[in-house]
């Protein structure tokens, strides 16, 4: 009979020696993503994305005081990937005072989560700032050989006395469960996930794109995205016309590959004017010059409604130099309406 490999002790089975090792191994990396290679698994490390406030995210407070908003964090044994990761949460919003800064040279410290494994009752979790030591070009501290994961670096200058914004720089890593979506910040921090598994997804927090891993072609694709630029003000400037009813607007929404623009509202002719749906006015009566990025890629042409009893359906031309003119029917207009029309945008 061949030799078994030896995995250890069940998780949680009845009469086994159960202790920290085990538990952070099959309960705390199981439930990880894992990002190990072909030779051992590693629980991928950093804050857990949730609701409400950005999780253990740093902000400046008063003086050299920070702020640490609340969040859960899975932090790798720095010993090896064997010996799991910890499960630690701060549960409600911190704050740190930093050490007072040298009198010469700059520092950068490290705002960490931390554990302090000393196989013992003395044990702790914590947000923990490590000081750095003044330079004239200061360097980060290390982090060799701690449970830590990075919540922030802070760029503390010569002699002051307060830390602003400008000073903290976010360097929080995101983890998630088995199957879920992750969240990156940046594509260097995507492309850095070794092998990914087929149909992987991630939320890219610089663009705003959901994307997939595609194995076969080992390529992320764009799934979704979360955009919306909001209702703008349509532009009447250069125009003969003015807002009638509903808001008249317009709006970019990405919800997948490609953006789409929606208006919304009507159109009414200025003081002893009518709007004159008719080819022969310069290619058409100007309803509209909208700004790049919300232009489509080449011409397109929408119905709207219009205050016409004979013919109640005016064409527009939605043009690729952002012009929206009136091409018919042929007539003067009390109103028309942009209500329903949309279209993809491309330039």
């Amino acid at each position: 009979m061949a030799t078994p490999i030896s995995c250890g002790f069940p998780w949680l089975c009845d009469g086994a020696t159960v202790n920290g090792q085990l538990g952070r191994t099959v309960d705390t990396a199981a439930l990880t993503l894992s990002t190990g290679s072909a030779s051992a698994v590693s629980a991928r490390g950093g804050v857990l994305p949730a609701a409400g406030a950005e999780p253990l995210q740093v902000s400046a407070a008063t003086g050299m005081q920070i702020t640490i908003n609340p969040g859960f964090c899975i932090v790798p044994n720095a010993t090896s990937s064997l010996y799991g990761a910890y499960r630690m949460a701060l549960l409600s919003q911190g704050t740190i005072t930093l050490d007072t800064s040298d009198a010469v040279n700059p520092r950068i410290d490290l705002v960490v989560a931390q554990v302090v494994d000393n196989g013992d009752a003395t044990s702790v979790a914590q947000i923990a700032v490590l000081t750095g030591t003044a330079a004239p070009v200061p360097a980060a501290p290390s982090i060799t050989g701690l449970h830590v994961v990075v919540l922030a670096q802070i760029a503390v200058a010569a002699n002051v006395t307060s830390i602003v914004a400008a000073n903290i720089t976010d360097k929080r890593q995101f983890t998630t469960v088995p199957g879920g979506r992750l969240d990156v910040n940046s594509q260097a921090e995507r492309d850095a996930i070794v092998n990914p598994p087929d149909g992987m997804k991630i939320f890219r927090r610089d663009t705003g794109n959901e994307e997939i891993y595609k194995k076969s072609s080992s390529s992320w694709l764009i799934i979704g995205t979360v955009t919306d630029s909001g209702w703008i003000t349509w532009p009447t400037s250069g125009t003969n016309v003015q807002l009638n009813a509903g808001s008249p607007a317009y709006r970019k929404v990405q919800a997948g590959p490609q953006p789409r623009v929606y208006f919304r509202g009507s159109l009414k002719p200025n003081t002893n004017l009518a709007i004159v749906m008719d080819l022969t006015v310069s290619g058409g009566m100007l309803f509209g010059t909208l700004p790049a990025g919300y232009r489509p890629a080449s011409d397109v042409y929408v119905t709207a409604a219009t205050s016409l009893t004979s013919q109640p359906a005016a064409r527009l031309r939605i043009g690729s130099n952002g012009q929206v003119r009136g091409e018919g029917p042929q007539g003067n207009l009390a109103w028309c309406s942009l209500d329903g029309v949309s279209y993809e945008q491309g330039a």
